[in-house]
This record gives structure tokens, C-alpha cells and sequence, in this order.
């Protein structure tokens, strides 16, 4: 089964692919400012600047390759046409929820739902 793991996205009337494969979200997770994914999204809201490293990686997951110049300029044509700086975060947490580690955290969270319902409730004394 091939999961659709990447978020389209419109800026500048283009259509771009943001993904977070694996490789990718290790190379974005030294970038950022506390160097940890999961610290930046735990304590919202991320700083402009570590939205601006997952911005970038998503589009390098999505296969798109680009200068330090032209990411930063889609960058910002991504705030001004997607809702700013809140609008553009949250099509990064949507790529994110997408990415393959945070699907197969789902994965288990649900098999561990399910088993959990399937157990018998012993009556109470």
C-alpha cells in the first residue's frame, strides 16, 4: 500500500509537493533553533524562523530544488498568498501529519485503541 504522504500546495498560481520524508526531516531537524522536531511543535508557536526550515525542507521532500535566494522569496510569497505567517504553519503541520514517522505513531496509537476496546471490563464488587 503507497500512502499519499505529501501536501500540494499553490503559491504564485504554481503547484509545489511538501513532504517530510525520513532523510528530510533529519536534515530539517539540525537546523532548527532547539534541534528538535518535536520541542518546536510541542510549544507553539514556532518561531518564523523554524517555520522557515520545515518550509524549506517540505519542499525539498517534495522533490523541488531551489536557491537559498528562491526559497526564501517563495517563502515569503507563501505568507502574503496563504494567510500569513498562521496560514503557512499550518500547511507545514499538515505536510508534518503526512510525514511517515508521525503515520506510523498513528498506526499504533490506533491498533492500541482497538485492543484496549476488545478488552473485557471485569464488573466492579
Amino acid at each position: 500500500m503507497v500512502l499519499d504522504v505529501f501536501k500540494n500546495v499553490t503559491i504564485d498560481g504554481k503547484e509545489y509537493k511538501l513532504g517530510f520524508p525520513n532523510k528530510v526531516l533529519y536534515k530539517a531537524e539540525r537546523e532548527l533553533s532547539c534541534g528538535n522536531l518535536i520541542r518546536v511543535m510541542a510549544f507553539p508557536p514556532p518561531s518564523m524562523g523554524d517555520i522557515f526550515v520545515l518550509f524549506k525542507y517540505a519542499l525539498i521532500g517534495g522533490g523541488h530544488k531551489f536557491t537559498e535566494e528562491e526559497y526564501d522569496d517563495l517563502f515569503n510569497n507563501a505568507i502574503a498568498e496563504l494567510g500569513g505567517y498562521v496560514g503557512v504553519s499550518e500547511i507545514i503541520l499538515a505536510a508534518l501529519e503526512l510525514a511517515a514517522p508521525l503515520q506510523a505513531q498513528k498506526q499504533a496509537q490506533k491498533q492500541s485503541k482497538k485492543a484496549e476496546a476488545r478488552e473485557p471490563v471485569s464488573p466492579t464488587p
